[in-house]
């Protein structure tokens, strides 16, 4: 027991104590009260942890785990209230373990309140975008059975991604050389044997990309034709005749596919 004077006052810093008082009249009279007194002023502290396959910032390209940790500065009043939001604070939920978070875009919302009231509160922002870009497209002629086509033809493609957004779209002819387009684009092919890339890229990263072979060949063939015999009147021969017939295709040909005559118009030989 420690003398006082009235009034008295009395500091307490953090901790929890129990304050005995005892106070005694001449004629011997005794009053005692005791208070129990509780002080916390540290707040508790946040720690996240985020794991995930990082893209093009701020963008992660595979689902993100989220870890949080928490702690009280001894001596601590105990957690009163933990818990996250995924919607900037909209809806709640109590944290008990690590958490995924697939694609989407999320204000992540942190909070920790102790048994003091004291609070620690966090925010970030993290976007995941774990799908590639989508690449369409269409000729408007269509190939025959031996994948030619016999007039110029048009590519038109476009591009879209409806996480991150579209950073680039490209084309090439050799895989190699990239031209910068716009969606949607449109190419146009002359005779010609092409092999057309496209690829796209979006803002997280992602790249996806396809190929498209373009066969064209707009030139009919050609045949000439030589007779060797004996000519007599009238354009009749007197001889036999050989008939020599020879076909061109001009280049860039796309090959001969059948090659025959007729006697007659009707049964013909290759």
């Amino acid at each position: 027991w420690t003398p006082q004077t009235s009034p008295l006052t009395l500091n307490f810093s953090d901790g929890t104590r129990t304050i005995y008082l005892h106070a005694v009249d001449r004629a011997g009279n005794i009053e005692s009260v005791q208070y129990e007194i509780k002080v916390d002023t540290q707040a508790p502290q946040l720690t996240e942890t985020i794991t995930g396959t990082s893209g093009s910032s701020p963008w992660y390209i595979s689902d993100v785990q989220v870890a949080i940790a928490q702690s009280d500065p001894f001596p601590s009043s105990g957690i009163q209230y933990f818990a996250y939001s995924k919607d900037g604070g909209s809806t709640w939920i109590n944290y008990t373990a690590p958490f995924t978070l697939s694609e989407g875009v999320y204000d992540l919302q942190m909070h920790l309140v102790d048994n003091a009231d004291n609070q620690d509160l966090k925010s970030q922002e993290i976007k995941v975008d774990t799908t590639v870009p989508s690449i369409s497209g269409s000729l408007d002629q269509i190939p025959n059975a031996l994948g030619w086509i016999d007039t110029d033809v048009n590519l038109t493609a476009s591009v879209s991604d409806s996480t991150s957004g579209v950073a680039s779209f490209e084309s090439s002819l050799d895989n190699a050389t990239w031209t910068a387009q716009s969606s949607p684009l449109t190419l146009n092919f002359t005779d010609g044997t092409y092999t057309v890339y496209l690829r796209a890229i979006d803002n997280a990263g992602n790249e996806y990309g396809i190929q498209q072979e373009i066969k064209v060949d707009s030139q009919s063939p050609t045949i000439s034709h030589q007779v060797t015999g004996t000519l007599g009147e009238n354009f009749w021969y007197t001889s036999a005749i050989q008939v020599e017939v020879t076909q061109v295709d001009p280049a860039p040909s796309s090959g001969i596919q059948s090659f025959q005559t007729s006697l007659d118009g009707t049964n013909w030989t290759n």
